[in-house]
């Protein structure tokens, strides 16, 4: 499954990394959860799918990396861009003046 989403990612040119923790982290939410490869497939997909909406409209993504916080739901995937000057860097109302 993994690999499938490798492949659609690279296809609009990005690479996608899933640290050992978060294969390991899904793993163990399927089996604690008792549902199988299924369940497993909707673990993934549930957190790679704001990701799959990012990839096409941004074209200055080169990798995305997948992290145990990513599979919890505390944090988003780690996106690193092609090159610093085409980073979008949000500013808090208190630091754009």
């Amino acid at each position: 499954m993994i690999k499938q989403y490798k492949h659609l990612f690279s296809l609009d040119d990005v690479k996608l990394e899933f640290d050992d923790e978060a294969i390991s982290t899904s793993a163990k939410l399927a089996i604690e959860r008792k549902i199988g490869a299924r369940g497993l497939r909707s673990i993934i997909e549930s957190f790679m799918i704001d990701i799959m909406y990012e990839i096409p409209s941004a074209d200055n993504i080169e990798k995305v990396v997948v992290t145990k916080d990513t599979v919890e739901k505390k944090a988003p995937a780690i996106i690193h861009y092609k090159n610093e000057k085409d980073a979008v860097i949000e500013l808090k109302p208190d630091e754009a003046s």
